[in-house]
């Protein structure tokens, strides 16, 4: 952000950065003393950390550059690093929808927003949000113009509980107390990803403005509700990254009116929006005629301000908070200052992984992808060589996980030995339920002599875009002993004719092991050795090892020795289990073992 002090800010960076342990902290802060032009000095401020005075090493009056000229359009996240360092502001505006009333006050409030955006100088960037745009498509923009006209497209939506997307109608519609605890958590974790834009790009103070009723938290998540990020944790993002918040409210109550909104015991939407705004050195606008009033105020803030450096007592090289005391000597005049402070992210030493090398004869770094489950099956064919068969399956997202929602279509698989002679290459979409491009088959399989082959997979979506890589070893077995047991390879079926594919052929085996009751298990396992298909047995045990029961098990393919078991799981409680097959051999029995869960 280009100053008028251009200098002294570049020695205030530049005494900041220098110190090795970090223990100078940059505060900015807000001195409301108008009609006065007489710049502050280090010796016109007191800092003290719990009643220990600190040493206050410089102080620069930060306002926007003299020079008007327009910056250059942003059309990459380059270029928008590279503009927002000779911006005079950087603006933002959350327009939280959710919890806006389509009235008069929220029309008033509305256009006094989008006229505070057409005010915003030639060298000023700004950015509109709303509850579902995208978090990774945050980008600020010159275009006052068409900010403001987002700003007027709003639509207020907080008596309005139906669907208006997909996205709404697959995970947000359900009953009312439900959709609300949703909005909430969307509402948080949006401003989240907002404050930390702003504070990746470089500068000083940036401002966020929340167009909002207010919205009321719950005290502590509910059995059934959504995680929710605190605004504690909220507030303090903004205050390392720089970001002060300022609340626009056009409502003139003072608490939450709405059914089911919060509880009983929950703060107002005004005290919420207070516990934003003030410790991050704002404030909060309420609606009518005091709305443009108010926000001249927000650009006021933005357009001057003060940034201490002062040398802390502790050092913060992990990027902590440190609550500290500002005021003026010798004036009555107060001082805006947020609730705490902490070295920006421009000013912490950059993160170095550390990397141990390769090992000797590996060129390739092994990496397991999160977004798929996969399951690789081994059974012999005769001739010492091996039958490989793979499938995979999109992996269930985490609760309550961040960053945009993405799902793997397709894999494409590249097989070679260690040495890089191709061994098998092909395409495969998922199998089981998510199988849904018929077109496509959900299921490989190659033949291999035993040695060890490196399998690497590029995870794909829809379009063809990768999502991610996923790179490994796979040693495949020498089915040489007498009597072996090859993979034991898993379908699942919901419905009679889920099952008659099964027996048919038609249904490939499944990479999931965890299953809900209201599912049929078949399972397959091959065994090697003449006329051993006849004397396998197989038993049903729970997780910590005791037997449940006995499962017939009926030959499927006499020439290969494949057998298999059926297994409703209509019967069975939720938990762990296991399913352990069992041949005779020479000196002991063979078993294999197969371990799964089951949900409600």
């Amino acid at each position: 952000m280009r100053l008028a002090c251009a200098c002294i800010v570049l020695l205030a960076g530049s005494a900041l950065c220098a110190q090795s342990a970090h223990d100078t902290l940059a505060l900015d802060v807000l001195v409301d003393e108008p009609g006065t032009s007489r710049v502050l000095r280090a010796a016109d401020f007191t800092v003290t950390d719990g009643g220990t005075p600190l040493a206050v090493e410089a102080v620069t009056l930060v306002q926007p550059s003299t020079n008007t000229a327009p910056l250059p359009p942003i059309t990459t996240r380059d270029d928008e690093t590279r503009v927002a360092a000779d911006a005079s502001r950087i603006v933002a505006i959350y327009i939280y929808e959710y919890h806006l009333r389509d009235d008069a006050a929220f029309s008033a409030a509305r256009a006094a927003v989008a006229a505070f955006v057409r005010r915003l100088g030639p060298r000023d960037l700004v950015v509109v949000r709303k509850p579902l745009d995208s978090l990774v498509t945050i980008r600020t923009t010159t275009d006052h113009a068409a900010a403001a006209r987002i700003v007027e497209a709003a639509v207020p939506r907080e008596d309005d509980l139906l669907p208006r997307s997909a996205f709404e109608q697959q995970f947000i519609a359900t009953a009312p107390a439900r959709i609300r605890a949703t909005r909430r958590q969307i509402a948080v974790s949006s401003l989240s990803a907002l404050v930390s834009h702003l504070g990746s790009l470089p500068g000083g103070r940036k401002t966020l403005v929340l167009l909002s009723n207010g919205f009321s938290v719950p005290p502590a998540a509910t059995r059934g509700e959504p995680t929710l990020p605190g605004i504690d944790g909220l507030v303090g993002t903004a205050n390392r990254e720089r970001v002060a918040i300022y609340g626009v409210r056009p409502a003139p109550t003072a608490s939450s009116t709405v059914p089911g909104d919060a509880g009983p015991a929950a703060p107002s939407r005004r005290e919420l929006l207070v516990a934003l705004a003030v410790p991050t050195s704002g404030f909060v606008v309420d609606g009518g005629d005091a709305a443009a009033a108010g926000l001249q105020r927000v650009l006021d803030d933005a357009s001057s301000y003060y940034l201490l450096t002062v040398r802390t007592s502790q050092a913060l090289a992990d990027g902590g908070l440190r609550p500290l005391d500002v005021r003026r000597l010798r004036s009555i005049t107060p001082v805006r200052a947020r609730a705490a402070f902490g070295v920006h992210r421009d000013a912490l030493p950059a993160f170095v992984p550390r990397t141990a090398g390769l090992p000797e004869g590996l060129t390739v770094r092994r990496r397991t992808s999160p977004l798929i489950l996969t399951w690789f099956g081994q059974s012999a064919v005769g001739d010492g060589r091996t039958r490989i068969a793979f499938v995979w399956e999109p992996a269930a997202r985490v609760p309550g996980a961040r960053g945009p929602l993405v799902r793997p279509s397709r894999i494409a698989m590249a097989v070679t030995t260690m040495d890089g002679t191709p061994v098998f290459q092909g395409d495969v979409s998922p199998s089981g339920h998510d199988a849904v491009v018929a077109s496509q088959r959900p299921e490989l399989a190659f033949d291999a002599v035993p040695a060890t082959l490196l399998v690497q997979m590029d995870v794909m979506d829809a379009g063809g875009r990768v999502l991610d890589r996923d790179v490994r070893d796979l040693v495949v077995t020498s089915f040489t002993a007498p009597v072996t047991f090859g993979s034991p390879a898993v379908y699942r079926a919901r419905s009679a004719r889920e099952l008659r594919g099964i027996g048919e052929g038609r249904t490939p085996p499944v990479a999931s092991r965890q299953f809900s009751r209201a599912e049929q298990l078949v399972v397959r396992i091959p065994v090697s050795g003449a006329g051993l298909a006849s004397t396998v047995r197989a038993r049903l045990q729970s997780r910590f090892g005791s037997r449940l029961r006995d499962l017939l098990v009926h030959a499927v393919d006499i020439a290969d020795g494949t057998v298999q078991v059926e297994l409703a799981l209509a019967g069975l409680a939720s938990g762990e289990y296991a399913l352990e097959f069992e041949a005779p051999g020479a000196r002991a029995a063979v078993v294999a073992r197969l371990e799964f869960a089951v949900t409600p």
